[in-house]
């Protein structure tokens, strides 16, 4: 198991609140996110993180698919590492 930290977003606020949660793979956190989003209409967007590195982010107001890991909407440009 490996601990990703799900950042959410709101209109008002780009970090809203984050969950840190423990997900086998990549797959099962893209699984979760969707969750997490569905159960809080105000939740706007996620990033999913795993330890510095951004893995993707989904924002429902953009697109209908997940965002590519190449940059952090929330965070800094791309190539930003968070240490």
């Amino acid at each position: 198991m490996r601990t990703y930290t799900f950042y959410f977003a709101d209109r008002f606020s780009p970090v809203q609140s984050f969950d840190i949660l423990e997900c086998e793979d990549d797959a099962e956190a893209l699984e979760r996110a969707g969750e997490l989003l569905g159960r809080e209409p105000e939740r706007l967007a996620v990033e999913v993180w795993l330890g510095g590195e951004r893995v993707f982010a989904f924002d429902r107001t953009v697109n209908l698919l997940p965002i590519p890991a190449s940059g952090s909407r929330f965070f800094g440009a791309v190539g930003d590492r968070v240490a």
